[in-house]
């Protein structure tokens, strides 16, 4: 149980998302919207030889990386939507990772790539600017930067780092089925990239079912199958600035004046084409850089030369301008701030009691074995006793079948599940 305990709270002191979402990212209701399709539980991996995965899993071959830290796990490298709205999608490279406990269940856990530079909105139907809110026709920002698979091919496998499910925007999550071996199988939908646009300008992408494969019993493996909802549709979306031909076979610029005219932010040169990649200003017609590679940042505002800036809960690469942050001793880094001034906050302490018996509580005030942390499983359960009561929805609507699902089992956090299974 100690082993939880520590876990459990470096995770919690040193994941923003946690604290920011709660839970998984539900965009159940615009399914439709994004291809839709039917749900099927227990199918076999259907992402062999396709364009969907990246980097170290370019041939989409399940069962050939390892995931984060264990050796009878597996992972695939994709682009996954962390951001959905009716217009358009925030895609990141993602590690889709299977999870496992000998003579147990299997489930899905997430790893983020890269630096936040590496992430890209792609708009469906004509749509631009910021978050794909600008309405056909009405645009006046262009990114040319080539969006290619190949600018992943040099993503390695992801050893360590955090779970980031809960960022991960989804269908339907923590979905079970034993699919006939006995034990639970974790499957989750999620939007993401299956083919890439041959101009460079953007993607298909279509809704996947994750499932989390095993096989094995005391001595297990497991691995993600990602197989498509059953008559989902393909839907071409493009960068900003771009939308698809007459005969929707690629994306082109919308105008192609202002594409012509983008250009540097100003304040921005010495771009070496060998160490950055070319990245948008929000709401701004002019472009920035980032460092290329996973853990590399600018030494500072006024020396953009590109230094190792290892990604943990301490610090990495600034989200606002590219330069490496170091936080000081009881803050943590936040990889989704929106300005300098809150890159470190303050991080929550959680001591050895309030991880057994729930946040400022003992076994004396709170003496009854059913009410004490230390003893439930479900991740939800867990994590609300520790942190305190978090408001949910009563029922949410599952697109996929129709059917519904009770709020108070949905899953906040595959990474608490992992350490309570793997030690409790």
């Amino acid at each position: 149980m100690n082993k939880v305990f520590l876990s459990l709270m470096v995770f919690l002191s040193m994941s923003p998302a946690f604290a920011v979402t709660g839970k998984s990212v539900s965009v159940t209701s615009l399914f439709p919207v994004w291809g839709g399709g039917n749900w099927s539980s227990c199918g076999s991996h259907a992402l062999g030889g396709s364009e969907a995965c990246i980097g170290a899993t370019k041939d989409c071959e399940t069962k050939k990386m390892n995931a984060r830290v264990y050796p009878d796990e597996y992972a695939l490298q994709m682009m996954v939507a962390v951001n959905v709205n009716q217009h358009g999608a925030y895609f990141c490279p993602i590690q889709v990772e299977a999870k496992n406990k000998n003579k147990g269940d299997a489930w899905t856990e997430y790893a983020q790539l890269g630096n936040p530079a590496d992430c890209r909105w792609l708009c469906k139907d004509g749509y631009s600017g910021d978050n794909c809110s600008v309405a056909p026709g009405s645009g006046t920002t262009c990114n040319p930067a080539e969006f290619k698979r190949s600018n992943y091919d040099n993503f390695k496998r992801l050893a360590s780092g955090a779970n980031v499910e809960n960022s991960i925007a989804m269908f339907s999550w923590n979905q079970y089925n034993d699919c006939g071996v006995s034990k639970e199988q974790e499957h989750d939908g999620i939007l993401a990239i299956t083919r890439w646009a041959p101009g460079g300008h953007g993607a298909w992408v279509q809704p996947l079912i994750v499932r989390a494969q095993r096989e094995g019993w005391k001595d297990m493996i497991s691995w993600p199958a990602v197989y498509y909802f059953t008559g989902a549709t393909e839907i071409l979306a493009c960068v900003d600035g771009y939308e698809p031909n007459a005969g929707g076979t690629d994306c082109v610029a919308i105008n192609e004046t202002i594409c012509a005219e983008a250009k540097m932010c100003p304040g921005w040169t010495g771009f070496d084409e060998g160490l950055h990649m070319v990245v948008q200003s929000a709401g701004k017609n002019c472009f920035e850089f980032r460092c290329k590679g996973e853990n590399m940042a600018f030494a500072s505002t006024t020396d953009r030369s590109c230094i190792e800036c290892p990604n943990n809960s301490r610090g990495g690469m600034s989200p606002v301008d590219g330069t490496c942050v170091k936080c000081d001793s009881g803050k943590v880094f936040n990889n989704k701030a929106t300005s300098t001034a809150t890159h470190c906050g303050e991080a929550i302490a959680y001591t050895k009691s309030d991880m057994q018996y729930g946040k400022g509580k003992t076994k004396n005030n709170n003496p009854d074995v059913a009410n004490q942390c230390w003893t439930m499983t479900a991740t939800d359960e867990y994590r609300e006793c520790v942190m305190g009561p978090q408001t949910k929805p009563a029922v949410l609507k599952k697109a996929v079948s129709g059917n519904t699902i009770d709020a108070t089992k949905l899953k906040v956090s595959s990474i608490t599940t992992t350490n309570i299974k793997k030690f409790n």
